[in-house]
């Protein structure tokens, strides 16, 4: 019985430390962020109007200005669409940059329990952009701060959020070998 169990452990510590060897020569290339640039950011709220309303789900236009570091200031607009039953939330928008540059985004998001806080989180993910954003993949989270609980009704509910993520960018010296 101590044959066996003294097999099954030299086997098991095989395989770990092959699969360690494996994630050490794989590092350099997982962290091999050259093109990635992380940021921080903040946003304010600056409109909200309801589009409709079919129980349980409430879509709203949104409107948001915010900056975010080595990129600028932005304009956020977006259709939001909110389950009321699951305080959750999923929208599709586009961030526009001083430059008139964009970034094409999806986001999800939901309320803090209860729901009587006046917070959300929630992630964007990068779908994709048009100028220095073109080919860009990336994300960030975000908490909002909404000034009434989420659940008080208020027909506008004004937030501040803070942002943090990154962003990557093609290899352009793939492009200047062409």
């Amino acid at each position: 019985m101590q044959l066996i169990k003294s097999k099954r452990n030299k086997v098991t510590i095989g395989l770990f430390l092959a699969a360690s060897a494996l994630l050490i020569s794989a590092r350099p290339v997982l962290a091999d962020d050259s093109d990635s640039v992380s940021f921080k950011g903040k946003e304010v709220f600056v409109s909200s109007t309801p589009v409709s309303f079919s129980f349980p789900f409430a879509t709203n236009q949104t409107v948001a200005e915010g900056r975010l570091t080595h990129f600028g200031h932005y304009t956020l607009t977006g259709l939001t669409v909110i389950n009321v039953m699951l305080a959750s939330a999923t929208a599709t928008s586009t961030m526009t940059f001083a430059n008139g540059d964009m970034l094409f985004l999806t986001s999800t998001g939901y309320a803090l329990q209860p729901f009587t806080l006046k917070e959300t989180v929630g992630s964007y993910t990068v779908t994709g952009g048009t100028g220095r954003f073109e080919g860009a993949t990336g994300g960030w989270t975000f908490v909002d701060h909404f000034d009434f609980a989420v659940n008080a009704g208020a027909p506008v509910n004004p937030y501040s959020a803070v942002l943090k993520g990154s962003f990557s960018f093609p290899d352009l010296e793939e492009e200047d070998e062409e």
